[in-house]
């Protein structure tokens, strides 16, 4: 009897994480390209991504012919989100910045300029915390316009930066700390070598 109830629950837990075949397609979020972000099971066998993985297309913003594809194996995320269209936000078109930040989800889709540069860069989420809210993998746009996955901020800051400060070019991140403090952590980017690194870490 234990053995079904367990079973059981993993199934209701599955079904709380997963939404496949919606395709969710914008040309609002950024004025340098159009995007859509989908999640789906993978039906290609000996592949290597998992069973089910994100899938973003950007696309030219005149012709809407497309630029890049990326797909990302995805871990956990709330059905709530993944289902939801609207749950974006860009820091670029002012889309949605008004929309309140529930428990550190700043959106699906976020279009933001990470390295201060003027391009528009974009992060997505791909799995769920248990206390500080949905993971991210970010990406920088490039000159020719394509995309490359920034490995430090996708998995040394990971969580989408509270504050974007673009005069002393900085990403600060505020998470749990324990029970009753949140963590802040400072990002520095520093354009002579193109890179982030940790300005500091402190409780409050």
């Amino acid at each position: 009897m234990l053995y079904k109830i367990f079973i059981l629950s993993i199934l209701l837990s599955k079904s709380l994480f997963y939404s496949f075949g919606q395709e969710c397609y914008y040309d609002s979020l950024s004025n340098q390209f159009n995007i859509s972000i989908e999640s789906k099971k993978n039906k290609v066998k000996n592949s290597t991504l998992d069973s089910v993985y994100i899938k973003v297309v950007i696309r030219n913003k005149d012709t809407d012919s497309v630029i890049q594809t990326i797909r990302k194996n995805q871990e956990l995320a709330w059905d709530s989100q993944e289902s939801n269209c609207s749950h974006v936000r860009s820091y670029q078109t002012t889309l949605n910045l008004d929309l309140p930040v529930v428990d550190n989800d700043f959106g699906r889709l976020i279009i933001a300029d990470f390295n201060f540069d003027g391009l528009d860069d974009f992060a997505f989420s791909y799995d769920a915390s248990v206390t500080s809210g949905p993971i991210y993998h970010f990406y920088i746009q490039q000159t020719d316009g394509t995309f490359i996955r920034q490995v430090f901020l996708s998995e040394n800051m990971a969580f989408f930066p509270a504050i974007i400060d673009t005069e002393k070019k900085q990403l600060i991140t505020h998470t749990h700390a324990n029970t009753y403090q949140i963590g802040i952590r400072t990002f520095q980017f520093n354009p002579e070598t193109n890179s982030w690194y940790l300005l500091n870490q402190i409780k409050r």
